[in-house]
């Protein structure tokens, strides 16, 4: 069984999520780094070809469920973080993080 994660990985993914959660908006308003989390987990998810899938929620809401990024293995959060880095060089999201941690995969 591969290993999960990395601290390093852990630790660049969220210095990303928290330079996209300063920097950008989606769907007109800004949105928390957990927001940012689910979106970019859920586009991973599709651009890798595998199926979303959204469910009716217990109060009538819609509730998109994904994998949690602390089950993923070195290599699945290795190619979040490669999406990641593509997605804001293509949105003009200046990350903060060295290229050490953003390179940790």
């Amino acid at each position: 069984k591969e290993r999960t994660r990395t601290c390093d990985q852990n630790a660049a993914l969220h210095a990303m999520l928290t330079d996209i959660a300063k920097q950008k908006e989606w769907g007109g308003k800004k949105r928390s780094v957990e927001d940012w989390k689910a979106l970019m987990v859920s586009a991973h998810r599709i651009a890798q070809k595998e199926a979303g899938e959204i469910v009716p929620g217990l109060e009538g809401e819609f509730v998109q469920l994904r994998k949690s990024t602390t089950a993923m293995g070195v290599k699945e959060l290795g190619s979040l973080l490669d999406y990641l880095s593509a997605w804001c060089a293509n949105n003009g999201v200046r990350l903060s993080a060295p290229a050490y941690m953003r390179d940790a995969a």
